[in-house]
């Protein structure tokens, strides 16, 4: 199930861009576009034809910021690259953030970084240099984390993934709350982002409904 590299990837033509324009169709509400970070992709494939990191990382790059430069143009003002892979073992941080910066370099959006399942090993403080205007992390599957953000001044916008995405299992008004209050204290509001953990495309459609309203119901309650 690992995307193999049997020669150099290229982009033949938009990838996302027909996709977003149909979804901001459907919505009055503004629409997050959502790429796959490049240390990520180069992590979790299997190279056969680079046979080392970096070159394929920063081809990588290039390609998917050639995605968010034809997304911004359809009209996308907040673009997220994922990286999880950022949260596993020992990652190369100074590759994951070169290559960061090409996949954003001169996209006219908001543009975001997210990792997810596990905790930023030595990346938390690099992130915070990175060229991006949001880093997004999980605490639910990796709660230490709102520890370490006490400890650490947060100069970007920050997003919480405050729901376990991959459970059905509904979170209370009150537990998200003490999440959010938390956070709050650390971040103001107008530069904080609330999110599942990460995407809910997982779970049962009525089930990630109402995992959403659960949120929106916390964030209101916050704000009383």
């Amino acid at each position: 199930r690992r995307p193999v590299l049997h020669k150099a990837p290229k982009r033949t033509g938009p990838i996302l861009v027909e996709e977003y324009r149909f979804a901001s169709r459907c919505t009055t509400k503004p629409i997050k576009a959502i790429l796959p970070g490049p240390y990520t992709f180069m992590r979790m494939s299997e190279d056969q034809y680079y046979k080392a990191p970096r070159p394929f990382a920063l081809k990588m790059a290039e390609i998917l910021n050639a995605e968010a430069l034809a997304l911004a143009q359809a009209g996308a003002t907040f673009i997220q690259f994922d990286e999880p892979a950022l949260a596993v073992g020992k990652p190369d941080v100074t590759l994951a953030l070169e290559a960061l910066g090409i996949a954003t370099k001169g996209v006219k959006a908001k543009t975001a970084v997210y990792t997810y399942f596990g905790s930023p090993n030595g990346v938390l403080e690099p992130l915070l240099r990175a060229k991006v205007d949001v880093i997004g992390l999980d605490v639910v599957s990796a709660p230490a984390l709102l520890t370490r953000l006490k400890r650490t001044k947060i100069t970007k916008e920050l997003a919480i993934g405050c729901l376990d995405a991959r459970n059905t299992k509904l979170e209370s008004v009150s537990a998200v709350q003490s999440l959010i209050r938390a956070v709050n204290k650390l971040v103001p509001s107008d530069r904080l982002y609330l999110n599942p953990n990460c995407g809910l495309e997982f779970l049962p459609h009525a089930q990630a409904l109402a995992k959403v309203r659960r949120l929106v119901e916390a964030a209101r309650a916050t704000r009383t």
